[in-house]
């Protein structure tokens, strides 16, 4: 078996893979999970972002998350969510914020975050490079049941 077949062989099991396990979730996409998926991911991002602007963390973000099924009464299920964080203000106080979130039946998730609080696509860290924002966007997974 040349290198080219055996690298062909394993993509095709890696596809098959993933193809077998993105319907093996069971579960139903709760409140409850994305509450607290979202709200890990977000303080860790936050916490990247401060990091990346050369800031000392004084104060970690609250970890605490309240998601809801946008435009929806249900409480369970894929789709659009909006998901609410305390965003650490400058002066130290929080502010609530909001997420628009994608969730995907397995679990999945993409998170955007309003521009005019978390800041641009792309910012200017101490040096004056420019890095990507972890707060504009971000993708997280959890189990969903």
């Amino acid at each position: 078996m040349t290198a080219r077949s055996r690298g062909s062989a394993w993509l095709a099991t890696g596809v098959l893979l993933l193809v077998a396990t993105s319907g093996c979730s069971s579960g139903t996409v709760t409140h409850q999970a994305l509450n607290r998926a979202f709200g890990q991911t977000f303080a860790r991002m936050y916490a990247l972002q401060q990091q990346e602007l050369g800031h000392v963390l004084g104060r970690p973000a609250d970890s605490a998350a309240t998601c809801s099924r946008s435009g929806s009464a249900a409480t369970s299920g894929s789709g659009a969510w909006l998901c609410t964080v305390h965003f650490p203000a400058p002066d130290g106080h929080l502010d609530p914020v909001s997420f628009d979130v994608d969730v995907a039946p397995i679990g999945c998730y993409t998170a955007t975050g309003p521009p005019a609080v978390v800041g641009p696509l792309q910012l200017r860290t101490p040096s004056g490079g420019t890095v990507t924002n972890p707060l504009f966007a971000f993708d997280g997974c959890f189990d969903p049941t």
